[in-house]
């Protein structure tokens, strides 16, 4: 159980924000390798829940993690998408290890890219050279010189101050609102550079300027944020400050139709331009660059960049002042709690039968049934799957652990296998069928098929057929009967007689209890 305490969060409700949990919010038994409940090396098998039994589980993107048999010597990076926070309630997730297992693909329900919405058109945590985009617009970056250094949350990229950057691809970014959100650590004090310090820079294509840039200014001792298009911007800037070497700091700047705006460690600036705001500063853009701009020498970022957001929202203020308590101390913002041992995360049967039987309910509904596992826990999950007409199997429903059977939908004609299977969420996520009795077949010929033990024909002498009125009179208290049509189309009425036995009386009530009804 780890708590998001709620003095940590500024206002809210702040929906899906992407939450940074670290080796200090988890339980050290987890990072604990020789202990006696350890997490696999790597974070296979890890997952998190919004409810205590697992159920509910949340997209997470594991950047790192790595036990030690010393748990102090443990470390873990892992963004877990939380539908809420807000500053009135604390809010519990639930976090889930053992039995090994793979992290579910990025593309997955479950997958590191669903961590991160649409809001997000770029996601850099800067773990290695590759420059990944974690989101799934792929917008990947190049490494130009940088070499790898310790982030803010695991590793980050260090800038040589001279010619180092990263190129990162943002396409036509910047057509509405937006922001643009990074961690930075200066190698020396700020009031010693000599040049201009870039922290991100975006020009247009062919236009050799900048659109979007975020750098320290030497000659005022100031942080600049400019937005802008065809050489007119504007500006929002810090107080003259000096900002000190080793030290990490987050930048956020901000625009939107009304306003530029810059935020240091979570606090809006006050100093903003006055001059003439342009919100066409949106196009394809040939190139940004992180800790650079333009390709000028002396002017790169001098020191560590990391966490990189590229939003296509504006985020509010609240919101900006929470992502940075939640990043800048983790173990504060969110908080371990007990550690309860599940046990066995097997699947099993009794005889390794799992007995899945089909029953027909009417014409085209079944009945599915089977025998539940022999070491059942509420942490098991039934699969059943249908295979029509050979065509392979298709996953029909996903049940807990307290149904053993499951009534179809109404299915076409065709010939069908049914198949039921089990997992242990909490023991690697693999399906397991028993060693027999796991399907069970059945043909659906057609929604209704006459009994072949009824007679097949009726008594003629008794056949009688003819038109229903379709007109309903009511007679009134006063004045004319009321009369309206009952159906909109003619209806043709057949009538008849045919001889059963007490045997026949029988399946023709069965008949039309199920099939029919």
């Amino acid at each position: 159980m780890i708590t998001i305490q709620k003095t940590e969060v500024a206002g809210g409700p702040h929906a899906d924000l992407p939450v940074l949990i670290n080796e200090d919010c988890l339980p050290s038994a987890m990072l604990d390798a020789d202990g006696a409940t350890p997490a696999a090396n790597g974070g296979g098998g890890v997952r998190f829940s919004v409810d205590a039994i697992g159920d509910s589980r949340l997209p997470i993107e594991v950047i790192s993690f790595v036990t030690d048999n010393d748990p102090a010597n443990g470390t873990a990076e892992i963004w877990v998408k939380v539908p809420s926070i807000s500053s009135a309630d604390d809010v519990v997730i639930y976090v889930w290890w053992g039995g090994g297992g793979a992290q579910p693909a990025e593309g997955d329900e479950y997958g590191s890219e669903q961590v991160w919405d649409p809001n997000y058109a770029s996601v850099y945590h800067l773990e290695d050279a590759t420059i990944k985009d974690s989101t799934a617009n792929d917008n990947d970056g190049t490494d130009v010189g940088t070499t790898q250094g310790t982030g803010i949350a695991g590793k980050s990229r260090t800038f040589d101050g001279n010619t180092d950057r990263l190129d990162i691809g943002l396409g036509s970014f910047g057509s509405g609102d937006g922001a643009i959100l990074i961690w930075a650590r200066p190698a020396q004090n700020t009031d010693d550079e000599v040049d201009h310090k870039r922290v991100i820079g975006r020009e247009s294509a062919g236009a050799n300027r900048g659109d979007v840039a975020l750098s320290y200014k030497e000659n005022t001792n100031k942080l600049e944020w400019s937005v802008g298009d065809s050489g007119v911007a504007r500006f929002a800037r810090s107080p003259a400050t000096n900002f000190l070497a080793g030290t990490w700091y987050q930048f956020v700047g901000v625009w939107d139709a009304s306003e530029v705006a810059l935020y240091i460690d979570g606090v809006k600036q006050a100093e903003t331009d006055s001059g003439v705001f342009v919100t066409s500063h949106a196009g394809t853009f040939s190139i940004a660059q992180l800790g650079s701009l333009l390709l000028i020498a002396n002017e790169s970022w001098n020191g560590d960049l990391d966490e990189v957001r590229l939003r296509q929202t504006r985020p509010s203020d609240n919101w900006i002042t929470t992502e940075y308590n939640n990043q800048n101390d983790p173990g504060t913002f969110a908080t371990p709690g007990s550690v309860d041992v599940i046990g066995d995360t097997t699947v099993a049967w009794s005889g390794d039968d799992a007995n899945v039987a089909a029953a027909k309910l009417k014409a085209d509904v079944y009945d599915i049934s089977w025998d539940a596992v022999s070491n059942m826990s509420v942490y098991i999950e039934y699969e059943i799957s249908l295979n029509k007409d050979g065509a392979g199997y298709v996953t029909a429903a996903l049940l807990p652990s307290t149904f053993t059977n499951w009534v179809t939908p109404n299915l076409a004609v065709g010939s069908y296998v049914v198949r039921v299977r089990a997992r242990h969420l909490l023991g690697g996520l693999t399906w397991t069928e028993a060693g027999s009795g796991s399907t069970d077949a059945f043909d659906l010929t057609s929604a209704f098929t006459w009994p072949v033990t009824l007679p097949q024909t009726v008594s003629q002498a008794r056949y009688v057929e003819g038109m229903v009125s379709i007109v309903e009179r009511s007679e009134m208290d006063s004045g004319p009967a009321k009369v309206r049509r009952r159906h909109t189309a003619g209806v043709e009425r057949f009538s008849s007689t045919m001889q059963l036995t007490t045997a026949q009386v029988v399946t023709l009530e069965e008949f039309f209890e199920v099939s029919v009804d």
